[in-house]
């Protein structure tokens, strides 16, 4: 059975926790420290990883960082549910700016870590519409791309924004204004299934970034068997 772990410790991810157990699909372990998590990480005592509700990002990450030194940079994106949408937004939580080449190297990435478990149509987004970037209305509509000269587009599911700024900022509208669950963000290119909350993630939000991080895991493991 695949464990899910805990890298904080308080009264709402005991919550969470008790409410995965009480549904049997998933074990759960809650942790005092994120290196302690993380060592439980690497020698596969735990399978993913929920974390940073109790901490800033930077320190979240450093701490991570410390045992897991990745070689590459590391990226994150976000989940928007609603209904039967579904959107992914990036890069939601880690990187101030983006070069092009980075854009195209979390590209990539969402077509090799997220595209492999969904049907993802990915656009650049910026503040005009041509053959680099789309702006959200022609991402959205293919009719609207094509008005402004964007031939055979598709709808877009998927977003990689000009900064974090405009990514973090986006999710956080779409979640609270337009009624989407939020789930992540979920870091890209670090080799483990592994979340960074928000330290404004509610109950609900941290069980659903569980359990979808759960069911990444599995999906996984059953693709590699």
């Amino acid at each position: 059975m695949i464990t899910i772990g805990f890298a904080d410790n308080n009264k709402v991810i005991e919550s969470v926790r008790e409410r995965i157990m009480s549904e049997g699909i998933f074990q759960t372990k809650i942790y005092n420290s994120v290196e302690s998590a993380i060592e439980d990480l690497l020698s596969k005592k735990i399978d993913c990883l929920i974390g940073g509700h109790d901490m800033s990002t930077a320190e979240y990450l450093k701490r991570i960082f410390k045992i897991i030194k990745p070689k590459n940079r590391i990226y994150s994106y976000s989940v928007l549910k609603k209904d039967n949408q579904i959107y992914f937004f990036a890069d939601t939580g880690i990187n101030i700016t983006l070069s092009n080449s980075q854009k195209i190297e979390l590209e990539n990435l969402l077509k090799n870590e997220v595209g492999k478990f969904f049907d993802i149509h990915i656009a650049k987004l910026g503040f005009k519409t041509d053959n680099e970037t789309l702006q959200v209305d022609a991402a959205l509509f293919p009719e609207i791309a094509e008005k402004k000269g964007i031939k055979d587009s598709k709808v877009h599911n998927t977003f990689i924004f000009p900064d974090l700024h405009s990514a973090n900022i986006g999710y956080k509208m779409i979640q609270h204004l337009g009624g989407y669950e939020h789930i992540g963000p979920i870091l890209l290119g670090i080799g483990y299934y592994i979340s960074d909350l928000s330290r404004g993630a509610s109950q609900k939000e941290i069980y659903d970034t569980a359990i979808y991080l759960g069911n990444l895991t599995l999906k996984s493991t059953k693709e590699k068997a």
